[in-house]
């Protein structure tokens, strides 16, 4: 294993300039051919910046025997100045928000942009309705893009104008514009927003623009005045929208990963106005999806509160004049085995997931420790998983049109492809599958990959898996070992395909990514079985997959080091202080390291007592006792057994787990003497995922792994 730093350099170049599939939609449709469209994007470490890009890959179809023939591509469309788009089912017209500077000004504007197959029709400056809306959104929690059926109407998501401020001594603000006067004394009072990477998002709207007339109006919520909207979608006859609205009151937590938010479904008429709630506003729902004829609505909803991501039942309404609710798939609390339905564990569901029948939902969700494609037929209320028979790789269905599908698949050691599945009529089953294109790393064809099934050593009956990647060739003495918890805690590794995973193994580790008890996908009972427990049940499981490991002679007993990010790093950190003399390092990225501390700076206080299973009231002062309790939870606690040389990357806008968690850590062990080294990125996040600090980060954390193996 080589420490020079070119060499390091080289492979995480090679990593780096692997494609990655963002987004996909089958463009057109008919019984002879298929174009699917998919938006890549790819690290340019020259410009450290970011390359969008689109493809478009043309399918020949024969419907009447079920399969696929063959696939063709044209050259790829840079696509980085576009932010959302959305393309009409005849995928005639295309509508686009796009950033661009202009000559009148040094800052990015927004504009609209209306396209069809030959030319752009108009260009819209979003700019002129300040007095509408401010920024459209186009985060990944609240926006919306969405065309009407007839294609004459464009719902978006935007920030509410807020009145302007000014100094007490300011000049007065003449209200030339029409605008409501400027608030004098106003420019420092605190508005909350949404936390981490939903900074600024405060109050978002809803907003429906005329295409023809160019005239936009801000969709009522009437009385309901402190929710947050987003996810709006359109009813089938343009005559309602519907939308998730979070309740902004006792206050904004951070929303991001997490789907135990308090929300409701509403839907507004535009003829009327008025505003009405659907759902009891008692749970976390999100994604509303309308099928083809317009007559279902399914959502998902998980519990508000408790654990920040979970199992989430599916339910439908009946969209008639009863409105009628549903409970299509319930949680899961228990499966008995890895081949039975585990529950639904996901963010997102796709734009597009039904069938043109409009009975048959598609979609993605965590299945122990691989993405699975699912299909839930909302008549019967039965779910089955969508196999393609001999492939062992994670799906991400991106589109569903007719009876194509168009599918993202990886695996640990096969970069993103795009897969084009062609349903069965009776839309249960795959009947053909073919991978169109591909992204490809010839370091990733050196590597293989498994999935390790471990039972628990304190007698608890759920199991855990994680997955193993390691290189083909034996080697001898074995490899050393790298350790990959994942963060949340409520997440998982999904044997998809990662650039981070793919450069360790490439310098020569074994990785081993876990799923500790806790993670999604094993079912609720698994994701419950973790509050109350941290600092102790995952640390457990994490060690004794290590120990698995090196049982087996595929690691290397004297050489093992940890990983981790977030409660990965909670982790790692526990990790090396409760086993001092058994790893050797350690690299820590934006860690929780004293949740008693993180709960009065974090954007998610409740996670603090959620984990250490402690009430969260914010009308309450938090006992002395549950800060003791969440205190006796945390690595901090074991800092003082810490052996190992660690190397922390904290995000100085962190707002998740903020810097001072890391600082903590660090000047602690840098006061006893210990092998310390803290890099800060001032303007980064929680995921430390800019490309120039991305790329610091990961050549840093292999340097000093490889350095300290020893």
């Amino acid at each position: 294993m080589s420490t020079d730093v070119d060499h390091i350099c080289d492979v995480y170049k090679r990593v780096a300039s692997v494609p990655a599939i963002a987004r996909g939609r089958i463009d057109h449709f008919t019984n002879a051919v298929s174009r699917v469209s998919v938006d890549w994007s790819q690290k340019d470490l020259v410009r450290s910046k970011k390359i969008k890009f689109n493809k478009s890959y043309y399918v020949e179809l024969e419907m009447e025997n079920n399969k696929i023939l063959k696939s063709s591509e044209a050259p790829p469309e840079d696509t980085s100045r576009i932010e959302l788009k959305v393309v009409t089912d005849d995928g005639k017209i295309t509508v686009m928000l796009v950033n661009e500077k202009t000559k009148h000004s040094s800052e990015e504007s927004q504009f609209i942009e209306v396209w069809n197959n030959q030319c752009c029709l108009k260009v819209i400056d979003v700019d002129r309705f300040k007095k509408e809306h401010g920024k459209i959104l186009s985060d990944v929690t609240f926006s919306s893009f969405a065309l009407s059926p007839s294609g004459n109407k464009l719902l978006y998501i935007a920030e509410k104008v807020e009145p302007k401020t000014i100094s007490y001594f300011g000049t007065k603000d003449d209200n030339k514009d029409g605008s409501s006067p400027a608030k004098r004394g106003a420019e420092y009072v605190f508005a909350e927003d949404w936390g981490e990477q939903e900074v600024g998002i405060k109050n978002p709207v809803a907003v429906v623009l005329d295409l023809t007339t160019e005239l936009c109006s801000v969709v009522s919520i009437g009385e309901y005045t402190d929710i947050s909207v987003g996810q709006a979608v359109w009813s089938r006859d343009e005559l309602d929208v519907v939308f998730v609205g979070w309740d902004n009151l006792p206050r904004r937590l951070g929303i991001i990963y997490c789907t135990n938010r308090k929300s409701a479904l509403y839907y507004t008429s535009l003829e009327n106005g008025k505003c009405t709630k659907l759902t009891d506003g008692n749970g976390s729902v999100y994604m509303p999806r309308f099928n083809p004829q317009g007559t279902k609505l399914i959502y998902l909803k998980s519990a508000c509160g408790g654990p920040h991501h979970t199992c989430a039942q599916l339910n439908m309404i009946r969209w008639d004049d009863a409105k009628s609710i549903v409970t299509i798939v319930d949680l899961v609390r228990r499966p008995s085995s890895a081949d039975d339905f585990p529950g639904i564990y996901t963010y997102d569901l796709p734009q597009r997931c039904w069938n043109d029948k409009g009975s048959i939902v598609y979609f993605s969700s965590q299945w122990f420790s691989k993405l699975e494609m699912l299909c839930v037929d909302t008549d019967s209320k039965s779910v089955s998983q969508l196999k393609v028979e001999g492939d062992d790789q994670s799906k991400l269905i991106l589109d569903v049109y007719g009876r194509v599908v168009l599918a993202c698949s990886s695996s640990p050691t096969r970069p993103h492809s795009v897969a084009v599945g062609m349903l069965a009529q009776n839309g249960l089953t795959i009947s053909s599958w073919v991978i169109v294109a591909s992204a490809s790393c010839d370091l990733a064809s050196r590597l293989t990959w498994e999935i390790m099934s471990l039972k628990p050593t304190d007698g608890d009956q759920l199991e855990y898996q994680a997955v193993f990647v390691t290189s083909k060739e034996k080697v001898v003495p074995p490899q050393p070992l790298l350790v990959f918890p994942h963060g949340g805690p409520h997440s998982a590794f999904s044997c998809d395909f990662r650039q981070d995973v793919l450069f360790m193994a490439s310098l020569g580790f074994a990785v081993l990514m876990v799923n500790y008890r806790g993670s999604v996908g094993f079912g609720k009972d698994g994701v419950d079985s973790l509050p109350g427990r941290v600092g102790t049940q995952e640390i457990h499981d994490v060690h004794f997959a290590a120990l698995h490991v090196i049982r087996l002679g595929k690691a290397d007993a004297n050489k093992v080091v940890a990983y981790g990010g977030s409660h990965g790093g909670f982790i790692s950190i526990h990790l090396v202080g409760q086993y001092p003399d058994f790893y050797k390092a350690a690299c820590i990225r934006n860690p929780v390291v004293d949740m008693a501390r993180k709960f009065t700076t974090s954007d998610i206080p409740d996670w603090c007592c959620t984990e250490a299973d402690v009430p969260y009231n914010l009308a309450a002062i938090q006992s002395s006792s549950s800060f003791e309790k969440m205190l006796s939870k945390s690595p901090i606690m074991h800092a003082d057994k810490i052996k190992a040389a660690v190397l922390l990357q904290l995000s100085g806008e962190d707002l998740r787990c903020p810097p001072s968690q890391g600082k903590e850590l660090y000047f602690y062990l840098k006061a006893t003497g210990s092998k310390i080294k803290l890099l800060m990125y001032p303007k980064d996040n929680h995921p430390i995922a800019t490309v120039d600090t991305e790329a610091d980060a990961a050549v840093n954390k292999a340097i000093w792994l490889l350095e300290n193996l020893v």
